[in-house]
């Protein structure tokens, strides 16, 4: 289900959010101190960048809003669970694309600052170790699931 099943006749507008990212990270134990920040774009390279990196990925960016509209987030695909924060406050946690958020009551008129935090599974940094089993058959064992923000984000305007 979409937050606005029909953007067209409700007069939604489509902000795609690629550019103006700022990506840090930390491992499990760091977390929440996560490490320097450095530019990227939407869908990012993580999982090529860091191939055997798990922890958590913090997506910082800013917007600008307007008094009395609506404000709402679509994150196209992320590996694993989504967390995301408006001006430091909180609106959850999901764990299944598409990933919705209502940022409406979180929002202040002006700039806005916004962090998408995706938190990965073992399943990269595991692959460095020795797996019998998959020896035993022939296989390797890689990572086979991408990692951080690997799909778009949309800001919808209504």
């Amino acid at each position: 289900m979409r937050i606005f099943a029909d953007e067209k006749k409700q007069g939604t507008e489509r902000i795609s959010l690629e550019t103006g990212w700022k990506r840090s990270l930390a491992k499990p134990l760091e977390y929440p101190d996560f490490g320097e920040a450095q530019a990227v774009c939407l869908p990012d390279a993580l999982a090529e960048e860091e191939p055997v990196w798990s922890g958590f990925a913090r997506y910082e960016t800013t917007f600008t809003a307007e008094a009395g509209k609506q404000y709402l987030l679509e994150i196209s695909d992320a590996y694993e669970g989504v967390e995301v924060f408006v001006n430091g406050i909180s609106l959850g946690i999901q764990i299944v694309p598409t990933y919705q958020y209502d940022l409406t009551a979180a929002v202040k008129p002006g700039e806005n600052q916004l962090a998408i935090e995706v938190a990965t599974t073992l399943e990269r940094e595991m692959s460095t170790v020795p797996n019998r089993y998959a020896e035993m058959i022939g296989g390797a064992t890689k990572p086979t699931c991408p990692s951080g923000i690997n799909g778009m984000v949309d800001l919808l305007v209504r």
